[in-house]
C-alpha cells in the first residue's frame, strides 16, 4: 500500500471521528437548549395558574360575603 493511499485512509478515519465528536456536541447542545425552553414553558405556566387561582379565590371570597 502507498503512502498517499495510509495517508489518505488515516485523514478520512480522523475526519469521520471528528465529525462524529462535533455532531454528538451539538446535538447534546440543541438537547439542552430544547429542555430550558420546556422549562421556562412550563415555569409560566405554573405561574399563571396560580395567579388565575388567586384571582378566583378572591372572587369566589367576593361573592360570599
Amino acid at each position: 500500500m502507498s503512502s498517499g493511499i495510509l495517508l489518505s485512509v488515516i485523514l478520512a478515519v480522523i475526519a469521520l471521528v471528528l465529525g462524529l465528536l462535533i455532531g454528538n456536541w451539538l446535538q447534546k447542545r440543541s438537547h439542552a437548549h430544547t429542555l430550558d425552553q420546556a422549562h421556562d414553558s412550563a415555569a409560566g405556566i405554573i405561574e399563571n395558574a396560580k395567579k388565575e387561582a388567586e384571582t378566583l379565590k378572591k372572587r369566589t371570597i367576593g361573592l360570599g360575603t
